[in-house]
């Protein structure tokens, strides 16, 4: 697949791969499931290193997903790949911090309402998107289709960015993900009257 192809985001001219991009994300949540334990064990050495706030199935899982994700973090850049353009909020400066705990919140809100819960895998899928990955994820969408009419400058930019015609990668587990995560976070939205 597209994994180790570099490309440059139109937005803010950042040189990197779908690879660095998960293991940034990917290596980010790591740190904070290890550092959010240790604050706890600090406070309380007799606690289990468990917040209140997530319950055994969720924290289970988590540590799962983390485990797994650890086997891949010795390839973690060091550095995040640095904008060349448009770089007056440079995403370094303003990443997400506290991922987890305000996943823990978003869950309990879900919770409160009966609905289901985010995994950890569609918060880190919805993470994702908010980066560079955006736009292979718009370009399968847009220009990737398997049926029907598209639009062959799509098509082409899909190509581009996903891989040659029969090589490509169309990110079908990412964009399920990122759908059953939006489909479940959409239930804390409220619906307001929109004018255009």
């Amino acid at each position: 697949a597209d994994s180790n192809a570099k490309w440059t985001t139109g937005n803010y001219g950042i040189e990197t791969t779908a690879r660095t991009e998960w293991l940034l994300v990917a290596g980010e949540i790591i740190d904070e499931l290890r550092d959010w334990t240790a604050e706890l064990l600090a406070q309380n050495p007799q606690a289990s290193g468990q917040p209140d706030e997530v319950p055994d199935q969720d924290w289970k899982a988590w540590q799962v997903v983390c485990s797994e994700l650890a086997k891949q973090d010795k390839d973690r850049p060091r550095d995040w790949p640095k904008e060349t353009k448009n770089g007056t909020h440079g995403r370094t400066d303003s990443r997400s911090r506290g991922f987890l705990k305000e996943l823990a919140a978003i869950n309990n809100r879900l919770r409160a309402l009966d609905e289901k819960t985010l995994l950890i895998e569609e918060a880190l899928g919805l993470r994702l998107y908010t980066g560079p990955l955006f736009e292979k994820y718009n370009a399968v969408n847009r220009g990737g289709s398997l049926s029907g009419i598209t639009i062959p400058f799509m098509e082409e930019r899909f190509h581009q960015l996903c891989g040659e015609k029969g090589k490509e990668n169309r990110f079908t587990t990412t964009i399920y993900v990122l759908t059953s995560g939006l489909v479940k976070a959409s239930k804390l939205s409220k619906a307001v009257i929109v004018f255009r």
